[in-house]
């Protein structure tokens, strides 16, 4: 009787943990996500206000303004920052928790530009689409983690993509990509350790 009851305690205890492991591994792929830091949900720009990062964005202005933005060759192209009326940063609360060297903005034209330090990119196509989600993850085993997007785009027909950024070359891959039109979906989920897209460990994905 005492053994009973020894192993319905433990097997109690066993399921207590396994549900506050998966609510914490659901937390922090809810935090990939990419919100606005007064924290409002993505959504389209004319339907939501700017955050309180007017220092970041303005960091953002001038560096594209006078450098402009730098592609996976180490060329720098212009950009005209004259034509944006809003800036707008999307940065997802995993990221700006967990580093403080990189952000992501989009400007009312739907192009997004990712602050390194002191350097910005473009590395996610996101023409017609949005960012979904934003983390950090070592893909490629190089010790190092990469910027990892789970992002919309496309004109007409629209598209679903997971990619990610080398921070150290400067160079996108892009993962996997489905089309939308005949409901085809991507299944994204981060753990806090890895991405998963459909099930499958990005960095088995990427090979």
């Amino acid at each position: 009787m005492k053994r009973t009851v020894v192993t319905i305690i433990a097997l109690l205890l066993l399921i207590g943990c396994v549900k506050r492991a998966n609510k914490q591994q659901e937390n922090i792929n809810e935090q990939s996500y990419c919100f606005f830091r007064d924290g409002h949900p993505a959504m389209p720009l004319d339907s939501i206000h700017n955050s309180d990062s007017e220092k970041d964005t303005a960091k953002l202005h001038k560096l594209l303004t006078e450098n402009g933005w730098k592609d996976s060759q180490g060329e720098y192209h212009v950009y005209h920052t004259e034509n944006v009326k809003q800036w707008y940063n999307i940065t997802s609360p995993y990221v700006l928790n967990n580093t403080e060297d990189i952000q992501l903005f989009m400007d009312d034209s739907w192009n997004a530009f990712l602050l390194v330090g002191e350097t910005v990119y473009r590395p996610f196509d996101v023409f017609g689409g949005w960012v979904i989600a934003l983390t950090l993850c070592d893909v490629n085993s190089d010790g190092n983690q990469e910027v990892v997007a789970y992002h919309s785009w496309g004109s007409g027909l629209s598209y679903l993509s997971v990619s990610y950024f080398d921070v150290s070359t400067g160079a996108t891959t892009e993962v996997k990509r489905v089309m939308t039109l005949n409901g085809e979906s991507l299944d994204y989920r981060f753990d806090g350790n890895t991405v998963y897209v459909d099930g499958k460990d990005i960095r088995k994905l990427s090979k």
